[in-house]
């Protein structure tokens, strides 16, 4: 997917060694996105990648924005919440993961959840910004 214009990344993110957008949840996680390709209806199709100490735990490119959205930083910021609250939720088909994916799920969903919160910053615990633009305001 090209883009005419320039994207301003959320405060705190970064590009990734891999030329993506990078939010650095916490000190061991980080999720790089991309906007993959638009679907036929109209979607952001987001190529993800999340990593602990570097090691990829979770990769792919299946998750769809609204219909009709534009790439914006607001877009990053949706998209990394919601692939977020994806990869931690227990899954009801788990034969779909590796037993490496289990055991991170099992170990670090929990502490990660505040990060996907809609009320409350995982970072600092205000409920007056989300997560993943937190400036420590």
């Amino acid at each position: 997917m090209t883009s005419s214009h320039v994207i301003e990344l959320p405060p705190k993110w970064r590009i990734s060694s891999h030329l993506t957008a990078c939010w650095p949840i916490d000190i061991a996680h980080t999720l790089e996105l991309e906007p993959a390709e638009r679907t036929d209806d109209d979607r952001i199709l987001w190529g993800y990648r999340l990593t602990r100490d570097g090691k990829a735990i979770f990769e792919a490119r299946d998750v769809g924005s609204p219909v009709g959205e534009r790439l914006s930083t607001d877009a990053y910021l949706k998209a990394a919440k919601a692939i977020l609250t994806f990869l931690i939720t227990p899954s009801e088909d788990p034969e779909h993961l590796t037993p490496e994916q289990i055991d991170w799920r099992e170990e670090h969903a929990e502490e990660l959840a505040p990060f996907s919160f809609d009320d409350m910053c995982g970072y600092c615990g205000s409920p007056m910004h989300i997560s993943p633009a937190c400036s420590n305001r």
